[in-house]
């Protein structure tokens, strides 16, 4: 498997696309973002329990310039 981190979400913009659903340009957000605000998941080379306990799940994978690099789904079948 190649190597990965888990980066989450700054808390103010998680929280911008809690309250409104919409990024900075105003579109609507296609992403889960927990209702309230929680303890953010940080980790290498490991999953979210989140992800691991289901059985598909889409990841994207984004560069430094907040450009999306690949967009890929991952589970297991039931």
């Amino acid at each position: 498997m190649a190597r990965f981190r888990c980066i989450p979400i700054p808390s103010e913009i998680a929280g911008h696309f809690r309250h409104s659903g919409k990024d900075k340009r105003g579109n609507l957000i296609r992403i889960f973002v927990h209702a309230e605000a929680c303890r953010p998941f940080v980790s290498e080379n490991e999953l979210p329990p989140i992800v691991r306990e289901h059985t598909l799940v889409s990841l994207r994978c984004y560069d430094a310039a907040d450009q999306c690099l690949m967009l890929c789904q991952i589970g297991r079948s039931t």
